[in-house]
């Protein structure tokens, strides 16, 4: 069993627990993630197909990711606070990293490959790991 299936093996032994993250962390190309990020969606990320017209929020964690995601909502509307619909799919305004419950196989990628342009996705990830298409096919 790797590192990776014993952290979510051990997770729920976890929940509440300050050294949780320390324990249950996993280390890709240098850079220390939450158990959540799985080392497999990280190298799906290296092929993933960015359209031109993907817009793309990049930002470090806790810095007002959810205020920018509700701006960019009403500028997807016009402005329209009443047309701005909370969407229950997973992947509007996900974090391309993450693993999608329940087995955490599937990834955020594999939802949004299915949408219609233009797509909006955020990431906190440091720019030597986002997609390399996000630099030549020039998202927003």
């Amino acid at each position: 069993m790797s590192k990776e299936e014993k952290s979510m093996a051990n997770l729920p032994d976890f929940v509440g627990r300050a050294d949780a993250f320390i324990e249950l962390a996993i280390e890709y190309e240098g850079v220390w993630f939450p158990p959540l990020v799985k080392t497999h969606i990280l190298d799906q990320l290296k092929t993933f197909e960015v359209r031109e017209d993907d817009v793309l929020l990049a930002t470090y964690p806790k810095c007002g990711t959810h205020w920018m995601m509700e701006i960019m909502s009403l500028m997807e509307h016009d402005g329209h606070v009443d047309k701005v619909k909370r969407d229950p799919d997973p992947a509007h305004f996900s974090d391309l990293s993450f693993a999608i419950p329940p087995d955490f196989n599937s990834s955020v990628m594999d939802i949004l490959d299915k949408r219609p342009s233009p797509r909006f996705y955020i990431s906190h990830l440091p720019s030597q790991l986002l997609p390399p298409q996000v630099w030549t096919k020039k998202c927003k």
